[in-house]
């Protein structure tokens, strides 16, 4: 026995992750006539943007708005005026998010505005490596054409060997979980961890770059307890908390979001834990 509301924001998400546009309607419709407050409808439709991106998040958006301009719907005082203030160029999805989230929009726009500019972030080189890494480490074929793009962006034939060679030790790091029955699982870790930093030190690879590749490489194998400690381990060394971010979304690609969604878990809670500093936008993000 949901509350009718409740099961109606849940319908709305759901159908908006299947692109079902005249359900998304039908939904919010129901929805707002059970007296489900702007505030819940827009949260539960941000929900979608994990599973299945930020267009259908914006479309959802659009199509809740577009009932508000037909009079279909109504809208609270602070969406109705968020919607008549908008510049012609303001999507409706940054409308609703002023009106009921101003904290998140100020991360999110962040967000957004990097999609647009991604290299701002990583350099070439730099995504080049990380995608590299995480796709040797899955045992994915590398092509020489693959080689010679990473070469392309500014690799030397040195540094592929390198990459190659970490991606070996990564994926043969199960070791690491055998050994805890043994007792020896702290030797183990720390030759895991000192093999990598060396290798990478001397391909000239930098410290935080290669913690944040190896975290994205571990995320596409999920070996979560290997996630942490890179992480951990790149933002000791100094890395920008949007590079990380945009290193661990490389796995998306060839592993699936899921695993990129779940690396996003273990960082979230490493911060709520106080195990990693982190910036106030990303601090805020990860106690929503």
């Amino acid at each position: 026995p949901l509350p009718v509301g409740l099961a109606e924001i849940a319908f709305a998400t759901g159908h908006s992750c299947r692109q079902d546009w005249e359900k998304v309607g039908l939904h919010i419709r129901r929805a707002k006539q059970a007296g489900v407050s702007d505030d819940a409808l827009a949260e539960a439709l941000s929900i979608a943007i994990l599973p299945a991106g930020n267009p259908v998040f914006a479309r959802a958006c659009a199509i809740w708005c577009g009932l508000i301009r037909e009079g279909i719907v109504a809208a609270s005082p602070r969406l109705e005026k968020s919607l008549a203030s908008q510049g012609a160029a303001t999507p409706d999805h940054h409308a609703v998010l002023a009106a009921t989230a101003p904290e998140f929009l100020a991360a999110y726009g962040n967000l957004e505005r990097s999609l647009t500019a991604p290299q701002r972030i990583l350099s070439r080189f730099e995504k080049k490596l990380v995608a590299f890494l995480v796709a040797a480490s899955l045992g994915l074929p590398v092509h020489a054409a693959e080689q010679r793009d990473f070469i392309d962006a500014g690799a030397t034939e040195m540094q592929v060997e390198a990459v190659l060679a970490m991606a070996m030790v990564i994926a043969g790091s199960s070791v690491i979980d055998g050994a805890a029955s043994t007792g020896e699982a702290a030797r183990v870790t720390k030759a895991y961890h000192s093999t990598l930093e060396g290798v990478a030190s001397g391909a000239g690879f930098s410290p935080a770059l290669a913690e944040a590749a190896s975290a994205a490489a571990q995320s596409s194998r999920r070996n979560w307890n290997s996630v942490a400690a890179h992480i951990c381990r790149a933002l000791e060394a100094g890395i920008d908390d949007d590079a990380l971010a945009e290193s661990l979304t490389s796995v998306i690609v060839p592993s699936g979001n899921p695993n990129f969604v779940q690396s996003a878990t273990v960082w979230r809670d490493l911060i709520r834990q106080g195990k990693v500093k982190t910036s106030e936008a990303y601090h805020y993000a990860a106690h929503l």
